[in-house]
């Protein structure tokens, strides 16, 4: 009997999440309509959240769209039905969720629908309404939900209804199933390959009953069909949604035991020469394929050595570049051009990373091969794909060295050969490429040496009226005072050289001062030339596009510099000799660059604030809101009491402001591995501070990926007091900021950096016997707004919390441990790895 109608339950049926009218448009801003909060996320069309709130959400299961189109495609009419939520809500979702029609156009599923019967609880009515209007039976109409009591229409009116998991909706799988059996037609999709085995039936039955993957005949059970090439097919893993499964095509048992001997060869680094013959070349791809795979930990099954036609590896999650709507929109947009230069350094990042933490070198990294994680239009991580074409590189601390397998796949063109050094600018020429959108200089003593100061010049016989009147030019590179040429200035000799390079990577230029005169810095700058990108002279003062002088506290020149672009602050970069002015890092997130003793802004400096500030970008992991869902890559890294002023603020990705305490190792935020040492200082807080409300929270990273590569020392205690905050004025406190970073950096760990360390024993009442110290972790403000998750923890939950054990953590989480620290922890009894 041929099924006439199909409809679903909305809820956890056909996206995941449920739209509660209770709990939609209940957050700040929230419009008057419910409906009217409901927003598609930019980066992702198969997610809409709420505007009142971001954190809450649903999520189009992935195989509903193609259902739909089977559907339409088979001319089965399709209805829509919901028990909790209103028809205007379910409508706005419809819409916005797309499925692709008779002719793979993208449209609203809402223009397919024939029965819209969402915003009525009473399905026993709506299905006898659905018979009449199609003019069938009950056994004609299937009805998919996730909640059993729906069977009551089974038996009451004899529609067929499936019940589906509400973590996975419905499928195509579970569709086809259905269609075949009350319709006796499934979707015709064909069976898997049967990849070749080796082993016996017996040995692969027994095999299968501890490895629930495997099939009775050894072989691995296969989910859907997620693409196909020449060679091979990929298929989701059944029981392992991280996994997926590339069978190849027409393996046979002669190829493996070739592949055996190749890979026998590949696998300790030694050159291979495939010949001319296409079979080996075949096979020497899959070895390098197997090697490289199992070297970066992404070859889940089986080992190499026992490779027979399929291998199960991790599913790298991420969207090719063409599926963005900038490419669908303006391919040749300026903005689309920005876009994919983005994704280039993205992509340069990510094959320097396996580079060093591997010692493999992804040799085909084209866009195909590549998948990204978008924040709305800005792309924000690369993960690269099919490492058949990678071979070993390691990196020595300085260069980069090519491995002796390069002459395997090395093209003909290609001026390279097995052993080659690279610097870091050699190899990662595009990365270091990415300029941020504005670099800010200050005058004195950065940008020239001397003072303009109002109350010095012109004073001398003769004088001009204004002040910045009597400021001359003595030559190219020093201005004097016309009245007394012993006061004087002169630009520093990098600067032309910096400015023209600014001006080349199309960032605006900045003159950020607290100078009290701009007349005077204006004028300055009006004598000095130099050369614009397009190697034109120009004065120096004509290329400036936000002349920012007054004495104010620098946050509110890059508030009034954002307050015109609309850029964000992680996008700027100040350059000043002033320590105290790295309070914009701390508290806007403009990564801040100090020139030291008086040298002024060198070449060199230039290029180490690009640095910092590129592996600041690096670490940036999308801000989703609170739901731990949110974030499947999320890593806990420890506990911490805070009060709600601060955590406020973690809550909305953001980062602490609170400048009116400066612990010993800084403005941070400070987490313990052991949440016993947290509930401590949660109360230590409220004994000294009665009237301020705090909690303790769990701290998250975002992505755990991004932690376990960015920066981190395990900076040793007692033994260097000169690491620690000094507080006796904002000069001190300014410049010891600066000099732990130096220090840090000499032990080969620079900006932006997470820092560890053993901490006192705070005496009576702390958890620990006397005299064992403590763990502490310290977030600075960057990493806080990159990377932070921040969620309150019920005391319920606090009683559960176990230990995290930093100490545990430090080869995983690759903490830097310096001699000094080993020495520390030494001469306090205590180990560490």
């Amino acid at each position: 009997m041929p099924i006439k109608a199909i409809l679903f339950e909305v809820n956890f049926t056909v996206w995941s999440g449920n739209l509660d009218p209770q709990k939609w448009g209940k957050g700040h801003l929230a419009r008057p309509k419910l409906e009217d909060n409901l927003q598609r996320d930019k980066s992702d069309k198969r997610v809409i959240r709420d505007v009142s709130d971001y954190s809450r959400e649903i999520r189009l299961f992935e195989d509903i769209p193609k259902i739909i189109h089977d559907i339409k495609k088979r001319r089965i009419r399709l209805g829509f039905v919901s028990k909790d939520s209103p028809r205007a809500m379910c409508d706005r979702a419809l819409y916005f969720f797309e499925y692709p029609d008779e002719n793979h156009k993208d449209v609203p599923i809402i223009r397919s629908v024939d029965y819209d019967e969402t915003g009525n609880g009473d399905y026993i009515s709506i299905l006898k309404n659905v018979k009449e209007w199609a003019s069938a039976e009950g056994s004609e109409i299937v009805l998919f939900d996730c909640r059993e009591e729906s069977l009551a229409v089974e038996r009451k009116l004899g529609v067929r209804v499936q019940i589906v998991s509400h973590r996975t909706g419905v499928t195509w799988d579970i569709y086809n199933d259905v269609l075949k059996k009350y319709g006796g037609d499934g979707g015709g999709v064909k069976g898997p390959d049967t990849p070749y085995c080796t082993t016996s039936q017996f040995a692969a039955s027994l095999l299968s009953s501890f490895i629930p993957w495997l099939s009775a005949d050894g072989q691995p059970k296969l989910g859907k069909l997620l693409g196909e090439g020449r060679y091979s097919k990929v298929y989701e893993g059944v029981d392992n949604s991280d996994a997926v499964i590339k069978v190849l095509k027409n393996w046979t048992t002669e190829q493996r035991r070739r592949l055996l001997e190749i890979y026998a060869v590949i696998k300790t680094g030694r050159p291979f020469d495939p010949g001319n013959g296409q079979q080996d070349q075949y096979l020497c791809m899959i070895a390098l394929e197997l090697r490289n795979l199992h070297i970066i930990n992404e070859l889940k099954d089986p080992k190499p050595e026992d490779f027979s036609g399929w291998f199960k590896v991790k599913k790298i999650q991420g969207t090719h570049v063409w599926k963005h709507r900038l490419y669908r929109k303006h391919p040749f947009s300026v903005e689309f051009q920005e876009f994919i230069k983005a994704c280039m350094y993205l992509t340069m990042d990510a094959i320097e990373h396996v580079v060093k933490k591997y010692g493999v070198e992804h040799c085909d990294a084209h866009f195909k091969n590549v998948v990204f994680e978008f924040d709305g239009d800005k792309p924000v991580r690369a993960s690269l794909l099919d490492w058949g074409i990678a071979v070993k590189m390691k990196w020595d601390g300085s260069r980069y060295i090519r491995g002796d397998d390069f002459q395997l796949i090395v093209p003909i063109y290609q001026d390279s050969r097995p052993g080659m050094k690279y610097t870091p600018d050699e190899f990662g020429a595009a990365s270091s490429s990415m300029y941020p959108k504005v670099v800010a200089l200050d005058t004195d003593w950065t940008l020239f040496w001397g003072w303009l100061k109002v109350n010095e010049w012109g004073k001398g016989p003769g004088a001009f009226s204004p002040t910045e009147d009597n400021i001359e030019k003595r030559n190219y590179w020093e201005i004097q005072d016309r009245t007394n040429h012993n006061i004087a200035c002169g630009m520093y000799a990098d600067v032309p050289k910096i400015i023209k390079d600014i001006l080349k990577h199309g960032a605006k230029l900045a003159i950020v001062s607290r100078n009290s005169s701009k007349a005077m810095c204006d004028r300055a700058l009006w004598h000095w030339t130099v050369q614009d990108h397009h190697g034109k002279d120009k004065r120096l003062i004509d290329l400036v596009k936000f002349d920012e002088v007054y004495d104010l506290d620098k946050t509110n020149h890059f508030r009034r510099i954002k307050g015109w672009t609309n850029y964000d602050y992680s996008d700027m970069i100040l350059y000043d000799d002033e320590a105290t002015n790295n309070i914009v890092e701390m508290m806007l997130g403009v990564t801040f660059q100090v020139s030291r003793d008086q040298k002024g802004l060198t070449w060199e400096n230039y290029q180490e604030g690009l640095d910092i500030w590129r592996r600041t970008k690096a670490i940036y992991s999308p801000w989703h809101g609170l739901s731990l869902n949110s974030y499947p890559k999320r890593k806990l890294l420890g506990y911490s009491g805070m009060d709600m002023g601060t955590i406020r603020e973690l809550e909305l990705g953001k980062r602490r402001t609170d400048r009116s305490e400066a612990a010993r190792w800084g403005f941070a935020v400070y987490v313990a591995d052991d949440p016993r040492v947290a509930i401590y200082f949660n109360d230590w807080i409220k004994r000294y501070f009665p009237t301020t409300e705090t909690v303790v929270c769990a701290i998250y990273a975002r992505d755990g990926d991004i932690w376990d590569r960015m920066n981190k020392i395990w900076a040793p205690d007692m033994a260097r007091r000169d690491l620690m905050q000094n507080r006796s004025s904002d000069f001190t406190l300014g410049w010891s900021e600066e000099d732990r970073n130096l220090q840090v950096a000499k032990w080969g760990v620079k900006k932006p950096y997470v820092l560890f360390s053993r901490h006192p024993n705070m005496g009576p009442g702390f958890p620990y016997p006397f005299p064992r110290r403590f763990n502490e972790l310290v977030i600075y403000p960057q990493v806080q707004e990159n990377l932070l998750l921040t969620v309150r923890m019920s005391d319920a939950q606090l009683r559960a919390a176990t230990n995290i054990y930093y100490e545990g953590k430090i080869r995983e989480w690759n903490i830097t441990i310096p001699q000094e620290t080993r020495n520390d922890f030494l001469q306090n009894g205590e180990n560490i790895a």
